[in-house]
């Protein structure tokens, strides 16, 4: 048969302003896609009358810690260089691509679609998000099997719930015999073994394993700073449900190895409001979030069995304000 199209020219892309709706279409269609089989969500797009409220595309997924629970996001998509480019190792937002949602009262995932690649970014604005200081985003926000966890870690600032910033955690420093701190410490440890892993509302479960007490209590470590350690683990589960006052990421890796990749992530969460001898001291938690999943996840129908996370205690201690 002869096929009329193969002897016409191939299409080429018009980026054009008169092209605009159509590629900001093809862009949201591409951004729900990946965010849909990433989360292994549902997707339903904005009416009229919320798309005037820079709401495109609403998210509804399983929530990955709370298992009755459902995740609830707001998304509005941008795409092409006139709201962001990409850079080495991540992407950049432009001003106006997120001016109209800093002034709004409820948080909202921003979707960034490069025209050229298809890579989908996203960012978590909240309502008071300074993204004027700080619109140059990593490759952990490159949308992936791992991005149901973190969109889920930035809602968690929004639960009310919960009590914040390790108030009423009253940590001693009365003269204790080392021995006895660490008796106390790991009869705790056994505690949060048999009554479930320690539980963080902005992390989910976490585990204090062998490699959270080698890493502490080694002989290279000061002395005055093991026996902080030593002191604040029978408070972690009281911490650690809470809100924390500052959450950050330090550190972070990408690991590909047989076709699968880990992102590993280092959270450091502190506790401004804990006490000591009546007087207000932080608590510095540090957590490594491990997510591994395959290189090629958007070809891969049973993904869900293919997605693994880990998460692990690495530090704790506490820390005099100046």
């Amino acid at each position: 048969m002869y096929t009329f199209l193969s002897q016409l020219p191939l299409p080429t892309i018009e980026y054009s302003r008169d092209n605009n709706p159509n590629n900001g279409s093809d862009a949201e269609t591409m951004a729900a896609s990946k965010i849909v089989q990433a989360t292994r969500g549902e997707i339903r797009w904005a009416s009229r009358e919320e798309d005037s409220k820079k709401k495109d595309l609403y998210l509804s997924s399983q929530h990955p810690w709370y298992p009755t629970d459902r995740l609830e996001i707001s998304i509005q998509v941008k795409s092409g260089p006139s709201n962001g480019r990409l850079i080495e190792n991540g992407f950049r937002l432009k001003k106006q691509a997120y001016k109209d949602l800093i002034i709004k009262k409820d948080p909202t995932c921003l979707l960034w679609v490069d025209y050229d690649t298809g890579r989908t970014y996203w960012t978590y604005v909240h309502p008071s998000s300074d993204l004027d200081s700080h619109n140059e985003f990593s490759n952990i926000h490159l949308v992936s099997p791992a991005t149901i966890y973190d969109l889920a870690r930035c809602a968690a600032r929004h639960k009310g719930e919960h009590k914040r910033d390790g108030r009423g955690v009253n940590i001693s420093s009365k003269d204790i015999d080392k021995n006895l701190l660490i008796i106390r410490a790991k009869e705790a440890i056994q505690r949060f073994k048999y009554e479930g892993q320690l539980f963080c509302p902005v992390l989910g479960c976490i585990e204090f394993t062998r490699t959270s007490w080698r890493h502490m209590f080694r002989a290279s470590r000061k002395k005055a700073n093991r026996e902080s350690s030593l002191r604040v683990i029978p408070h972690l589960a009281a911490l650690l449900s809470q809100i924390p006052s500052t959450h950050f990421i330090s550190e972070y890796e990408f690991e590909e190895n047989r076709d699968m990749i880990t992102r590993s992530l280092n959270h450091i969460i502190k506790y401004t409001k804990a006490s000591q001898n009546n007087r207000q001291i932080s608590v510095v938690i540090k957590v490594q979030e491990d997510v591994r999943y395959p290189v090629n996840w958007r070809e891969r129908t049973l993904l869900s069995q293919l997605v693994e996370r880990k998460l692990t205690l690495i530090s704790c201690y506490t820390k005099t304000e100046q």
